[in-house]
């Protein structure tokens, strides 16, 4: 009885052993076999690693502008001549679709999963994962390794509060208490700072240099605009962003990305007028189901040569996105032989977005 406790200790040790391996970088000695972790018999204290499928992130940049009418927008045209297209008559919020990329992401292929086995006599070997389990290098300290992806966060800018600026207006505006004197008093101080900027213009005052005139008249020129937003109203521009995650498995045509509306921005498509926009993919590549039946006849570290996809961004007027994309779940299983990065201690990076070798030295 004491032999059996024994015996299931050192199992229970040894399995333990290869779970905290699997949170650290990998020392290997002498990559001896590489099988897929599904037709393995057991793992023993082997080293396991991913092969990543490449998943696409979106990215819209949406530009929202605010709009708000000044309080004296019905006296633009009468004191200052604006045309009412230069006047904003009502508050609104317009959306208009600055720009789209596509950026890549690495997701752990659970059908391209290795199990490395080992054996001891022959030169160590320094084997890096990603914290979700794909390879990312061999032969290199992990902080020498390269990040694919940086993954970028949607922070949107903050939409500046539209309030009119009356901190530059004169006292006589404060003094009134009835509403046509007060706009009479704004636009009195309008006309003082065009005078002010056209006497600097013309010379009848005296300014040391030229940097000193044009500081002067672009000061000038601010308080002014600032006043005449009371007439003309207010317009602040901001940026907004959407992400989109898709993970292709097979080509795909009009498929619905998202709906857009000029006065809504990115809706589900039920609010107001919307615009349809849709995705397609097209695969360039033959799809690694039919690569990857040899896998078991072949030994080495297995990487991908990426498929290559043509990915296209469109509405019913016009395509407003197309590139050709490497995706690692459309591409080529290969394997780079354990021997040799052992004979030559090579070192190996991965790209872990689509499982492809980068480079080896």
């Amino acid at each position: 009885m004491d032999c059996f406790n024994i015996i299931n200790k050192l199992k229970y040790m040894k399995k333990i052993l290869f779970t905290v391996m699997l949170f650290f970088p990998f020392f290997v000695f002498a990559q001896k076999n590489v099988k897929l972790l599904s037709t393995a018999e057991e793992t023993g204290s082997a080293l396991i690693y991913t092969l990543p499928k490449t998943a696409l992130e979106v990215r819209v940049a949406l530009k929202k502008t605010v709009q708000k009418t000044g309080p004296y927008a019905a006296y633009a045209q009468e004191y200052f001549g604006f045309e009412k297209s230069e006047i904003i008559g009502t508050n609104r919020t317009v959306y208009e679709i600055a720009g789209i990329e596509i950026r890549r992401k690495g997701i752990p292929d659970a059908s391209r999963t290795f199990l490395v086995s080992t054996a001891s006599g022959s030169k160590a070997g320094l084997i890096n994962l990603t914290d979700n389990g794909i390879i990312s290098s061999v032969n290199i300290p992990a902080t020498e390794t390269e990040t694919d992806l940086v993954q970028k966060i949607d922070i949107s800018e903050k939409t500046p509060s539209l309030y009119f600026d009356t901190s530059d207006l004169v006292e006589n505006y404060f003094l009134q208490s009835d509403a046509n004197k007060k706009r009479e008093a704004i636009a009195g101080q309008i006309y003082m700072l065009r005078e002010s900027q056209l006497n600097l213009l013309t010379g009848s005052v005296e300014t040391p240099d030229v940097a000193s005139l044009q500081l002067k008249i672009d000061e000038l020129k601010r308080r002014e605009n600032l006043l005449l937003e009371m007439f003309t109203g207010k317009s602040v521009t901001t940026i907004e962003y959407k992400t989109f995650e898709l993970m292709p498995e097979r080509a795909m045509k009009d498929r619905i990305l998202f709906y857009f509306s000029p006065s809504i921005g990115i809706t589900t498509g039920v609010e107001g007028i919307t615009d349809s926009y849709f995705i397609s993919l097209r695969v360039n590549k033959r799809d690694d189901k039919s690569v990857t039946k040899n896998v078991n006849s072949k030994n080495g570290f297995f990487h991908c040569i990426p498929g290559n996809a043509t990915v296209e961004i469109y509405n019913s007027e016009r395509t407003i996105y197309k590139e050709n994309i490497l995706m690692g779940q459309f591409g080529t299983l290969v394997a780079l032989p354990t021997k040799y990065i052992d004979k030559n201690n090579a070192s190996v990076i991965f790209d872990t977005t689509t499982g492809a070798i980068k480079s080896i030295k």
